[in-house]
């Protein structure tokens, strides 16, 4: 909610109705609600849970580049520290965001300053985490990691296959169906349809896709 705010602006109708919107969404997607009820996967869930509050800290930076930092920075701790392997994901949406929103050429200094701070802050404020992790590295025996059910090989199923209701990771139609319509209302807008924040949002689509 306070991501799409801060995105589109306060106090209007666009905001309001779309973080309502995406907030649901967001708490009823069917890999969230199956990390919990199906796998237990509770460090995941809430790595993804908290990736919001990382971009929204991003976005923050915008008007208030010390209280956005510290958001940022905060909260890309606690993602590290809840579930490494979605960190790693959510640090390469949170790059690739950042140069969409403040493009180096046409940015001041002063914007890259305060997020490579909070970069920093976040990797020491989780260091007792991963530095003991990498400290032991030489101890992982990554061959065992791909035996049996952890070989990944067998975790590529088909698109058809991840939208139908089978197994955990089926999502169903009702994500395909809400990414057709947010495709047809961000690339093919009527002359009177001016939403405000329209590149971030397409953006934002195809980071989607292209996760998917």
């Amino acid at each position: 909610k306070l991501m799409l705010e801060e995105a589109l602006g306060k106090f209007n109708f666009y905001s309001t109705a779309a973080s309502r919107v995406a907030t649901y969404f967001f708490i009823l997607n069917p890999y969230l609600v199956g990390d919990v009820f199906i796998r237990n996967a509770f460090s995941e869930y809430s790595a993804l849970c908290l990736s919001p509050l990382a971009l929204y800290g991003l976005l923050r930076i915008r008007r208030r580049p010390v209280i956005g930092s510290l958001i940022l920075g905060m909260s890309m701790a606690l993602t590290i520290t809840a579930h490494n392997l979605t960190a790693l994901t959510v640090f390469a949406l949170l790059a690739a965001t950042a140069l969409f929103l403040y493009p180096p050429l046409k940015t001041p200094l002063g914007f890259w300053k305060m997020i490579i701070g909070a970069a920093g802050l976040g990797l020491a404020l989780a260091a007792f985490f991963w530095v003991p992790a990498i400290h032991y590295v030489s101890a992982v025996r990554s061959e065992e990691n791909v035996l049996g059910k952890f070989d990944f090989h067998n975790n590529f199923e088909s698109l058809w296959h991840l939208l139908g209701y089978d197994e955990f990771f089926s999502a169903g139609l009702l994500v395909p169906l809400v990414m057709v319509i947010a495709v047809s209302i961000l690339l093919l807008p009527h002359p009177g349809n001016k939403l405000p924040g329209r590149g971030l949002f397409q953006f934002a689509l195809g980071c989607s896709l292209f996760f998917l």
